[in-house]
């Protein structure tokens, strides 16, 4: 995760992204407080290839979409439909339950997979 110092966490959890419509996909999300910092390292594959997708951090669980928390940022899939995106704010805690989808960068088909923190 870019880094960090893994003996310095406090906190982590991880998920992994599923189908929630008719595209394909997957991948997983790693979420860990480092020094008062929240570190969100979000791989997806298998999505379509050379497409922007967006990434949220939401609260509740995927079947019942919650709250945004943070948008996490624009994902590129590069020509075999893999990318990654990676947030970081402060703080020393982050929300439970929560999850993370990615979705179209205008939103229009809903989220193409999502993934429950645990």
């Amino acid at each position: 995760m870019g880094g960090m110092e893994m003996g310095a966490t406090s906190k982590s959890a991880k998920a992994t992204l599923a189908p929630s419509n008719s595209l394909t996909g997957g991948g997983t999300v790693n979420v860990a407080v480092v020094k008062n910092q929240v570190h969100v390292d979000v791989r997806a594959q298998q999505l379509t290839a050379a497409t922007r997708y967006t990434a949220h951090l939401h609260r509740g669980s995927c079947p019942a979409i919650g709250e945004l928390i943070k948008p996490i940022g624009d994902l590129q899939t590069d020509t075999t439909g893999a990318g990654t995106v990676h947030l970081e704010y402060g703080g020393s805690d982050f929300p439970a339950p929560a999850f993370v989808d990615i979705h179209g960068a205008d939103g229009a088909e809903g989220p193409a997979v999502c993934g429950d923190l645990r």
